[in-house]
């Protein structure tokens, strides 16, 4: 049986990640701007989901064979090009299924 990165996994991480870059970049000094004193709650709440978004990758971006850390850039670019594992050297191979 072949062993695969969950898809849906990888695509939480990068909602996640861009969520948190839309609220520090837009809604953040708009808040600012109209609201004052709350945009402050804005930037802890992506603060947060960056944290959060960091622990599920490590987590959930990890070899599927040896359990080694991987790096999000190898996961992106293995669905263009073979990337390996850098502890085991197997591939790594995202599940378009899931």
């Amino acid at each position: 049986m072949n062993k695969k990165i969950s898809k849906k996994a990888i695509n939480k991480i990068l909602f996640l990640i861009i969520l948190s870059i839309v609220l520090i970049f837009v809604v953040g000094p708009m808040a600012d701007y109209f609201w004052g004193p709350v945009s402050k709650y804005i930037y802890i709440l992506s603060l947060a989901i960056l944290i959060w978004a960091a622990v599920l990758a490590q987590r959930k971006a990890r070899c599927p064979y040896c359990g080694g850390p991987v790096k999000l850039d190898d996961i992106f670019q293995s669905k263009k090009k073979a990337r390996y594992c850098q502890n085991c050297g197997k591939p790594i191979e995202i599940d378009e299924k899931n």
